[in-house]
């Protein structure tokens, strides 16, 4: 999913409060973005992430073929940061070493974006560390946590945050995006079995 029209397709509600916001120009300096596996959370930060930083946007949509959202999507860009679980864990170290890398103003553009990936794994103090993030933010700064767990992320941290919830895909949308999937070739009638087996696009591939 890489417009949010298509988004739109799969997460009407979670799209349409992201897309008023874009229109309005009323970005929040932090999101939570809560849902299952396969409900397309690490697409929708990379969708925010070319929106707020494409250098060619058409309307609210990022172009797709500027430099800067090739390297989004390559994980290249040196003004949006990823952090992983560390085996089961967010470390303290990895939250010391981007509030290293944010002390510095952005590389090629003025704003920030850190993406927290399976945020649920903050260590206790890695949480109490990227709060204080949340309650300082930086005047271009963009926090994306991702979470399959909301319930697990500290109230502190939820409080500080616009809540988006993506819902699982229902069996239609999700036999449609593995029959158009271009990596691998699932026809109909194995997109129907695979939809009754998992909801989750990396599981059925």
């Amino acid at each position: 999913m890489q417009t949010w029209n298509e988004l739109e397709e799969v997460q009407p509600l979670a799209s349409k409060i992201m897309m008023n916001s874009l229109k309005r120009n009323r970005v929040s300096h932090a999101y939570l973005l809560q849902g299952s596996r396969g409900t397309g959370k690490k697409s929708f930060a990379l969708l925010l992430a070319m929106t707020l930083l494409c250098e060619q946007p058409e309307q609210i949509e990022p172009c797709q073929t500027c430099n800067t959202c090739k390297r989004i999507l390559t994980g290249n860009h040196p003004d949006v940061h990823w952090i992983e679980p560390d085996g089961r864990t967010i470390r303290n170290e990895q939250i010391d070493l981007l509030r290293k890398e944010f002390v510095y103003t952005g590389l090629e553009t003025s704003k920030k974006i850190y993406i927290i990936s399976g945020a649920e794994a903050l260590t206790v103090n890695a949480a109490n560390r990227i709060l204080k993030f949340l309650e300082e933010p930086g005047m271009d700064t963009t926090a994306i946590l991702l979470t399959n767990n909301g319930q697990s992320i500290i109230p502190t941290i939820r409080s500080r945050c616009q809540i988006i919830d993506l819902q699982p895909l229902d069996e239609s949308a999700f036999q449609n995006r593995l029959i158009q999937l271009e990596e691998v070739s699932i026809n109909e009638n194995n997109a129907r079995l695979l939809s009754a087996l998992t909801n989750n696009i990396d599981d059925a591939v």
